[in-house]
């Protein structure tokens, strides 16, 4: 047994603990929101929270940044590496994950990296498309050979 391994030791207590206080505090968010949507609906409550961040996305940073405004400008890149006396290139706060692709790589980002995206899904779905696309076209050709064969 190393020295890592003894001093790492964990009780079942603490674990369940921890568990515990994640699944009460899960519950609590989940009333508050299942609250805030039945009283705002859905489409009005994502327009008060992350719809403004959304708008201003698409509405102030796109225009000013459409390639992109340099990695680092936003985030943890920011705080490690950028110069905080450079007035040329000021942090830009990012709350929603869209803003962060404009800043980085702009336009072409959304499209290379949600098209990347929409790739791996649908290469990670497809055998499971396949073999439901070959089971019916089996069972369409069996029906259609029957139908043809002379009786």
């Amino acid at each position: 047994m190393s020295a890592f391994d003894s001093n790492f030791r964990v009780s079942r207590r603490r674990v369940l603990g921890v568990l515990g206080g994640l699944g009460i505090g899960t519950a609590a968010w989940q009333r508050a929101l299942a609250a805030q949507v039945a009283q705002q609906g859905a489409v009005q409550s994502f327009k008060e929270n992350r719809g403004q961040f959304l708008s201003y996305t698409l509405g102030e940073l796109f225009d000013q940044y459409p390639f992109g405004a340099g990695v680092g400008r936003w985030g943890m890149m920011n705080v490690y590496f950028g110069d905080p006396t450079d007035l040329n290139s000021p942090p830009i706060y990012v709350e929603i994950q869209l803003t962060g692709w404009l800043l980085d790589g702009g336009a072409p980002m959304w499209l290379f990296y949600g098209g990347a995206l929409l790739t791996g899904i649908a290469l990670r779905n497809l055998p499971a498309f396949m073999s439901i696309t070959a089971t019916a076209l089996d069972s369409w050709l069996a029906v259609n050979a029957r139908c043809r064969s002379p009786a």
